[in-house]
């Protein structure tokens, strides 16, 4: 048995996912779990397939075993995401490599950027430059750049060669031992509204209205799926269906609640707070308190949190557990030996959360929350309540 690990969200799984577990195949890796996000994004918003859908479609499509991101990891900004997701891929002690995206494709240079990331030295350069008006990520790139040159800091310039540091960073303070493996990125690049060779992005896919040409960039099997849940009025979800209930959960909350929240810093609980009183769509409000140094992403990350209840010591919560939402046969057999060696609780029924302890029932009452909201976002609203009554999923799909 040889393990690799992915931290993924999946939103939806596309022939570039595809690739990257068919180039894992080739290394000789038997099993393949991923970690991942659920029904809210890294972006703030909803995601537009459904957590059981995209599990359904991860595991026909090439991963043998789906292991939940908690949501407070999944609203975080790329370090939270990718410590969550290498925390739970060390914990289940069970997987060989951690494999990841990345437009250069070199180990080495992401691993001498996450080094540098880290030093003193551009530690102390962020910490004079932060009064500027320019924002973090743009200071950090900078300083090292300065200090250990262009090759190295441009790997901060790309998303997929940020995230990929952030996995080595979290790797190297968590202990991880195993191979770290950066899958170089084909075809359309992140985020981006150009497809190249049947490979686009998910960005790229989500804005489609058109499922004919949808089929055209992902697996058949995801496919399948996507047009099932159309059909059946869960797709896509669209954060613009949320923007109501958001402005009305927000407009109820004290000021002192904003302070609380993550990523606030620098008065940008007020700013948010004034905006929430004065304007009437989630859009209008990220547009107003979005600046150099909070991009809108941050804002709608920090929205979505405060509607659902997590607060900053929420989000600085690292998984209290491990949940596996679905599995081929062989997935039930990597199964069989994390039960025996992980080092956190495993628990793949809701009413199994009772035996674990506060902090672990407060992470999956945040979960629930969050189902509970994303439920009314989709084109058809459905009942509340369906993490209490999900199921594990178990595929006959064979990789």
């Amino acid at each position: 048995m040889l393990v690799c690990g992915i931290t993924a969200e999946y939103d939806p799984f596309h022939n570039g996912h595809l690739y990257q577990t068919a180039v894992l195949r080739e290394q000789g890796f038997t099993h393949i779990v991923a970690v991942m996000g659920g029904n809210f994004s890294q972006r703030g918003t909803a995601s537009a397939l459904s957590k059981k859908a995209k599990v359904e479609a991860a595991l026909d499509s090439g991963v043998d075993l789906v292991i939940e991101l908690p949501v407070c990891c999944c609203l975080s900004g790329a370090e939270g995401f990718a410590k969550g997701g290498v925390f739970l891929l060390h914990s289940i002690c069970a997987t060989d490599a951690i494999a990841f995206g990345s437009e250069c494709g070199d180990i080495e240079i992401l691993k001498h950027a996450a080094a540098a990331c880290v030093s003193p030295e551009v530690d102390e350069y962020i910490r004079k430059r932060l009064s500027s008006a320019s924002g973090y990520a743009q200071i950090r790139e900078e300083a090292v750049r300065t200090l250990y040159g262009n090759r190295i800091a441009d790997a901060l310039k790309q998303p997929n060669d940020i995230l990929a540091i952030e996995y080595i960073k979290a790797a190297m303070s968590l202990g991880y031992t195993g191979e770290l493996i950066p899958v170089k990125r084909t075809g359309a690049q992140h985020d981006s509204d150009v497809s190249e060779g049947g490979v686009a992005s998910a960005s790229y896919i989500r804005s489609l209205a058109d499922l004919d040409m949808i089929s055209k960039y992902v697996p058949d099997a995801t496919f399948s799926i996507i047009k099932q849940e159309f059909e059946a009025g869960r797709y896509p979800a669209d954060n613009d269906r949320l923007s109501p209930a958001l402005v009305s959960r927000l407009r109820t909350l004290p000021p002192e609640f904003f302070s609380e929240l993550p990523d606030i810093s620098e008065g940008l609980e007020n700013r948010i707070y004034n905006a929430v009183r004065q304007l009437g769509t989630i859009d209008e409000i990220v547009k107003s308190a979005t600046s150099k140094r909070h991009p809108s992403s941050r804002i709608r990350r920090i929205l979505t949190c405060a509607a659902i209840g997590i607060s900053f010591k929420d989000s600085k919560t690292l998984p209290r557990y491990i949940r596996p939402l679905g599995a081929t046969d062989k997935g039930i057999e990597l199964l069989g030996q994390i039960s025996k060696h992980a080092t956190l609780p495993l628990f793949a029924k809701s009413s199994q959360i009772n035996d674990l302890d506060d902090r672990a029932r407060r992470q999956f009452d945040l979960e629930c929350s969050a189902s509970d909201l994303y439920t009314i976002a989709t084109p058809t609203p459905y009942p509340c309540g369906e993490e209490m009554t999900s199921k594990f999923i178990h595929s006959p799909a064979v990789h």
